[in-house]
């Protein structure tokens, strides 16, 4: 009966969240393929150099306020979602600070000025950017994946339409590229954030900022160690080589992108505890990720010289790093479960063992073998935490019987 409930829940809300994830899938696939196919490879570079640029600084923003606002919302605290993103707006001011910086430097030591001014756009959009987006987290705590899901919808077409007009008018100038992207989505975000806002009780979690404060202290690395890839590969070797390690991981990361957003379901379940991990379940992931990773590893050749005919130098890379399917699934569910049942001493063993090793190896990974070293890096990180995750929730789980 528990799994009937539990097969009825995922069936019931998962749509939404994988329309939701193919959207968003389906329009960065549409950028990354008509940049690298249409504009030019060196183009591509700079626009995920920008993006890499900007994620650099998501630390202050306030990350962790999102999920403590997932989490706070699912269980009645509705008014979580004005006071984290208020919050959060004050401290992005320390992100636009820092982008302006750095654009400052590819200005004045690069003599790069259409990407300094590209950055000078970042750092304007980044305290709206990362923080109007709140809304998402709060509709999934109170299980309205629908209406995300349609907001989503719009927010992707407006943009669509924004950097096909900015291509047009400019004929690939990243500037103006830069600025319709980030204007498209702060504008309906904005609007989705507004929307939520008048449906909210005055219910007030008295760990909200606590909580929040904790997981963007505890995930720092984290939030570093998701752009700092691009970015080095970018600033160390070159935006042109940026773009064929961009070709080369978006395979898999599109998967990744679609399957962890479908698992994000499960964790109001997880914070009301009416989803409980079993064994049984666990060997079902690890079965269902075997079939994903070997499926995309076969495929990606074909795949790439199909899409990305010009890209052909990133099959090789593409197919040894879809490896990182086997790992993800398992480690995503066991990721929200900790997280939705506060279990902060597992959360930091996990990152900790995870991350920091990615640390230790990408740096002279990227020296020593260009690209090579980035992907074994990442591929050794996801190894890590999946053996970590394991072997605690099984430690735990003998713990519970002894005790």
């Amino acid at each position: 009966m528990k799994i009937n409930k539990d097969l009825l829940y995922f069936i019931t809300n998962a749509p939404y969240k994988f329309l939701k994830a193919t959207v968003i899938i389906v329009t960065n696939f549409i950028i990354t393929w008509y940049l690298g196919n249409k504009i030019s490879k060196d183009f591509l570079g700079q626009y995920q150099f920008v993006l890499s640029s900007m994620g650099i600084f998501i630390i202050f923003s306030f990350p962790g306020i999102k999920e403590a606002i997932l989490q706070s919302s699912a269980r009645g605290y509705d008014k979580s979602l004005i006071i984290g993103t208020r919050i959060a707006l004050k401290t992005s001011l320390l992100g636009s600070l820092s982008i302006l910086l750095l654009s400052g430097f590819y200005y004045f030591f690069k003599g790069d000025t259409q990407l300094s001014l590209a950055l000078l756009v970042v750092g304007f959009f980044f305290p709206f950017y990362y923080t109007l987006d709140n809304f998402s987290y709060y509709l999934t705590g109170k299980g309205k994946f629908k209406l995300e899901f349609i907001f989503y919808l719009i927010s992707n077409i407006f943009l669509l339409l924004l950097l096909h007009l900015s291509i047009l008018l400019s004929k690939g100038n990243i500037v103006l590229f830069t600025t319709a992207y980030f204007l498209s989505n702060t504008f309906i975000y904005l609007i989705a954030y507004l929307k939520c806002k008048q449906e909210l009780n005055l219910q007030k979690d008295p760990e909200l900022i606590n909580y929040g404060w904790f997981l963007t202290k505890l995930n720092s690395v984290i939030y570093l160690t998701n752009y700092l890839d691009k970015f080095l590969v970018g600033l160390l070797i070159s935006p042109l080589e940026l773009a064929t390690y961009s070709i080369a991981i978006t395979l898999a990361d599109k998967v990744k992108y679609l399957i962890k957003p479908i698992l994000t379901v499960l964790y109001p379940a997880f914070s009301k505890q009416t989803i409980r991990i079993t064994i049984k379940k666990i060997y079902f992931i690890i079965f269902f990720s075997i079939i994903t990773t070997l499926i995309l590893f076969t495929s990606s050749p074909i795949l790439i010289s199909i899409l990305f005919p010009d890209f052909t130098d990133s099959i090789t890379y593409a197919r040894v790093y879809s490896i990182i399917l086997l790992f993800l699934p398992i480690n995503t569910i066991l990721e929200f479960n900790n997280k939705a049942q506060k279990k902060k001493n597992i959360i930091k063993k996990v990152i900790f063992a995870s991350r920091i090793s990615f640390l230790l190896f990408i740096i002279p990974g990227i020296i020593l073998f260009d690209i090579w070293g980035v992907i074994f890096a990442k591929i050794l990180s996801h190894i890590i935490e999946s053996l970590t995750n394991i072997f605690l929730f099984f430690y735990e789980k003998e713990n519970y019987k002894n005790n």
